[in-house]
């Protein structure tokens, strides 16, 4: 698998729900949200929050996650979006410019733009929007339950927080 079949979705690689469920994280303990929302103990815990660990575990022949399904297509035959594939692909930020994803993204795209509210949400780095962001709840037959704040082991598919003010700045700049 090259780079341009990881950020062209034509990698072969498939996402798997159910390890992808699993794979979501409290901030406060690393608790599974799927367990402490269907009261059950389905996702195994203290959840897996190293992404290069995760990456591993899923990828690798001797990984724990490791399954042949995972691999749908030979590289470039079908476009396809995988959250596996896109976190594998920023793993290669750093690979190749020694810094982070976080630091890469926030020296040459937010501070550059005056993105001040937009920033990866993750165990390791958040942006100052606490107070700007928006409270997520989940509606259960008992009524409605505050989430907990939580992250994800491939955040680098979905965690990327921001405001519409910063969303619109980026779209002008990128249409610019």
């Amino acid at each position: 698998v090259r780079i341009r079949h990881l950020i062209s979705h034509t990698s072969g690689i498939a996402d798997n729900q159910s390890i992808l469920e699993c794979s979501y994280f409290t901030l406060q303990g690393a608790a599974s949200p799927h367990n402490l929302l269907l009261g059950n103990d389905v996702c195994p815990e203290p959840v897996e929050t190293n992404l290069s660990a995760f990456l591993h575990a899923y990828l690798q022949p001797d990984g724990s996650l490791y399954q042949q399904a995972h691999f749908k297509n030979a590289p470039g035959e079908v476009r396809r979006y995988s959250n596996v594939a896109t976190a594998l692909a920023a793993q290669a930020i750093p690979a190749v410019t020694g810094q982070s994803l976080i630091e890469w993204t926030d020296t040459h795209i937010f501070i550059p733009l005056g993105l001040t509210n937009t920033g990866w949400q993750t165990y390791r780095h958040q942006p100052d929007t606490a107070q700007a962001r928006a409270v997520r709840y989940v509606l259960l037959d008992s009524g409605p339950l505050r989430m907990p704040e939580y992250s994800e082991t491939v955040w680098p598919a979905g965690q990327l927080q921001s405001t519409a003010a910063d969303l619109a700045t980026f779209i002008l700049a990128v249409e610019n």
